[in-house]
C-alpha cells in the first residue's frame, strides 16, 4: 500500500485526482465508443431502410403504370409479327399488344383512342420498311405531326437494315430508338429482355392519361 499513489500522503491533491480521473477516462472512452458505433448502425439501417421503401414505391408505382398499358406494333410482315408476338411471350411482357400491318390502320388506332377515350400504348414498335423504307418514314412523319399527345409516344423502330443512313434519317424524322432485327429466335429473346428491362423497368415514362 506503500506504494499505492492514493495513500502516498507525498502526493499532491491535484496528482490524486489525476489518478482518480484516469479509471473513468477509460470506461468514458469505452462508452463513447459504444454510443458512436451504434449511432453508425441506426445510420446504417436507415439508409438501408429508405432505400428499401424507395424500391417498393417504385415497384408499386410501376406495377401502376403497366396495368392496362398497351403495346403498338407496326409490322407487315405476318411471319415477322408472329416472331415478335412469340418472343414478347417469352419474355412475360405482360402488355396488351395491338398489331396492325399498315401506317394507316396504325393512325386510326391511335386517333380512336383520343376520340373513344381508350388508353394510348405506352410504346411502338415500327418496322421501317412497309415495305418501303419511305412507307416507314412516312407514317414516323405522321405520327409525329399528330396533336398532343399522340405525338409524344416513344417510337421504336425495327429494322432488319442496319444501313447508317437508315438509322441516322430514323433518328431525323424523331425515333426514340433504333433497334436492327436479329436474325436468331434466340437474339429476340435477348432483344427484347433489353427492351422490357429499359423500357418497362428502367426508364420513367409520362403517364398519358394524368396529363391529358
Amino acid at each position: 500500500m506503500a506504494d499505492d499513489p492514493r495513500f502516498n500522503p507525498e502526493k499532491s491533491p491535484k496528482k490524486l485526482r489525476k489518478i482518480y480521473r484516469q479509471p473513468f477516462r477509460f470506461l468514458f472512452r469505452i462508452w463513447s465508443r459504444i454510443f458512436f458505433s451504434f449511432v453508425r448502425f441506426l445510420t446504417v439501417c436507415h439508409v438501408i431502410l429508405y432505400i428499401e421503401i424507395y424500391l417498393s414505391m417504385s415497384t408499386t408505382s410501376n406495377k401502376s403504370r403497366l396495368k392496362n398499358a398497351k403495346l403498338l406494333v407496326i409490322e407487315d410482315n405476318e411471319d415477322q409479327w408472329r416472331l415478335i408476338e412469340k418472343a414478347l411471350r417469352e419474355c412475360h411482357i405482360q402488355l396488351e399488344t395491338i398489331w396492325v400491318p399498315t401506317g394507316q390502320q396504325a393512325l386510326a388506332y391511335l386517333e380512336d383512342c383520343l376520340l373513344v377515350g381508350l388508353g394510348l400504348p405506352l410504346l411502338i414498335l415500327l418496322d421501317l420498311y412497309l415495305p418501303e423504307r419511305a412507307d416507314g418514314w412516312a407514317v414516323l412523319e405522321k405520327i409525329r405531326s399528330q396533336k398532343t399527345p399522340i405525338d409524344c409516344l416513344p417510337v421504336v423502330v425495327l429494322s432488319a437494315s442496319g444501313h447508317p443512313e437508315d438509322v441516322a434519317s430514323s433518328y431525323d424524322r424523331g425515333i426514340t430508338s433504333y433497334v436492327v432485327k436479329p436474325t436468331d429466335f434466340r437474339d429476340w429473346i435477348t432483344t427484347f429482355q433489353a427492351m422490357k428491362e429499359y423500357w418497362l423497368e428502367t426508364v420513367a415514362l409520362p403517364d398519358l392519361h394524368y396529363r391529358y
